[in-house]
Order: C-alpha cells, then structure tokens, then sequence
C-alpha cells in the first residue's frame, strides 16, 4: 500500500490541519491563477446543479477536512441548502465546526469513514470529495457508497490530481535528498486517468473538467513548509535547516522555482 492511502499516514497527516494548512498556503501565496481554490470548486458545483442550485437540496462533503470550502463561500451557499460536512479524522470535525461558527455558516457534522457512510440510501443530492478519494484504502466500497447516499438525479463532484501533477516538487525533492524518488512512485490512486474509468463504471454520466494553473515560488521557507508536511516524500524535521538553505539556493541560482499542478474536477451524474 502506497502512503497516501495507508491508514496511519492519513491519520497522522489529518490528525490537526496543520500539514493541510501548509499545503495550502503555498498555493495560496504562488499561484498565478488568482481564483482562489476553493471558490473554483463552489464554482464548479454550482455548475454541476445547474438550475437545481436555489432548490432545498442535502449537500454532503467527504474528507472535509477544516471547513475551508463552506467558510470561504459563506455569502454564496443558498439558505435551502443543508449541508453536512464529514471528515475521518475528529479533529478536523472539530476545526471545520469552529471555522464555520466564525465565519457564520450552518451546517451538520459527521465523525465518518467515507468507506461506511452512515448517511440514509439517495439522501443526497451531491456529494462533493475534495482532494481526498486517492487517500482511500478501498475506494472500491467508497464510491459504491456514494452511489448508494445519492439521489437518481445526484452529483458527484471530485477534485482530483493528474499524471504529472507537481513534478517539479519530486525532482527537487530528489536532488534534496537522492533516497526519495525522482518521480511520483504512487500506483493509480484516482487521477483523471483512472478515476475516468472508476466513476463511468458507476454513473452514467462523468465529465473532465481541468484547472490551470502553475506556481511561481520566491520564498524558501513555505516551500519547506510544504515539503516538511509530508508529500512529496519524508523529509526530517531535523533537516529543516538544510532543506532550507537548499532552497534558498536554488533561488539564488534560478531567481524563482516554477511547480506545475495538474488537477481539476470528474462531474459524475445519474448514478447507475
């Protein structure tokens, strides 16, 4: 078993936000796409409701993880939503709650495995699995249960990774430390590629929708930060110092360093 789908690596790694938040912040800081995350998602749920969008309708989020999708799209969630967010891991349960009390949103919460979704048969009308289905040991059962909790006519809205996706980050991590792999060495773990062929075994209808976008860094120490979280590879604690001035040469000698993610959304409908 690969890490990003062995139990206690995703245990560890979402005990707190604090890998997540790391991740996300050198997104947020280096992206030359400017839309911030998580209003591309809103977007593209909106647009896979369609004209159901202002209708009451039940929302289900799986791996959840903090909240950050529903705090920063307060203003735009319909009142006739009921939403209900779920994460493995208690302590993000409890961060999201706090999050969405601050930013003044209502929502559900669920301690749940996405493997065993204690949610009633076509309760939903869209599931939304942000960044999370590749972290599943048996994404077999996972999807079969999301195909159960979803209505006739309900949604699936996955974001997800493709081949390729941050490259530049292992080989950097590689000449860093030449014992993690130059490439990403993860088996199929739900890209566009394979998640394609999962999703269309089980609906009727799944669309590829890709997000541009590319990074330029400027600043050694939330790139260490990213690496220091966990992904690409285990890099120390200890070798915070090193990987630091690493960087900082690498900067020096090239002025920026450019990552490349390849990610975006499978819109799945009309669950068989």
């Amino acid at each position: 078993m690969h890490p990003i789908n062995d139990p206690q690596f995703v245990s560890r790694q979402y005990q707190s936000d604090r890998n997540l938040n790391a991740r996300i912040a050198l997104h947020q800081r280096f992206s030359t796409n400017k839309t911030p995350w998580s209003q591309r998602v809103f977007d593209q749920l909106l647009a896979a409701l369609g004209a159901r969008a202002d209708a009451a309708l039940q929302l289900l989020e799986l791996g959840a993880g903090p909240g950050t999708l529903w705090a920063e799209n307060q203003a735009r969630i319909p009142a006739s939503w009921r939403v209900v967010l779920s994460d493995l891991s208690p302590g993000m349960v409890a961060t999201a709650q706090r999050n969405l009390a601050a930013a003044g949103c209502v929502a559900a919460y669920l301690v749940a495995d996405a493997q065993h979704i204690p949610v009633a048969t076509a309760s939903c009308d869209a599931v939304v699995a942000n960044h999370m289905l590749y972290h599943i040991p048996d994404r077999a059962r996972a999807l079969d249960e999301i195909r159960r909790v979803l209505k006739p006519d309900g949604i699936l809205l996955a974001a997800t990774n493709g081949v390729g996706h941050m490259a530049e980050l292992h080989a950097l991590a590689h000449r860093f430390n030449p014992s993690l792999p130059a490439t990403d060495p993860s088996p199929s773990r739900f890209s566009f590629e394979d998640g394609l062929a999962e999703l269309g075994a089980r609906f009727a209808h799944v669309n590829l929708v890709r997000s541009d976008n590319s990074l330029v860094i400027t600043e050694a120490e939330p790139l260490a930060a990213y690496m220091l979280s966990g992904i690409p590879g285990t890099v120390s604690p200890t070798q915070r110092g090193a990987l630091h001035r690493f960087i900082a040469g690498e900067l020096a000698e090239k002025g920026e360093i450019r990552i490349t993610p390849v990610t975006g959304f499978l819109v799945a409908s009309q669950p068989r």
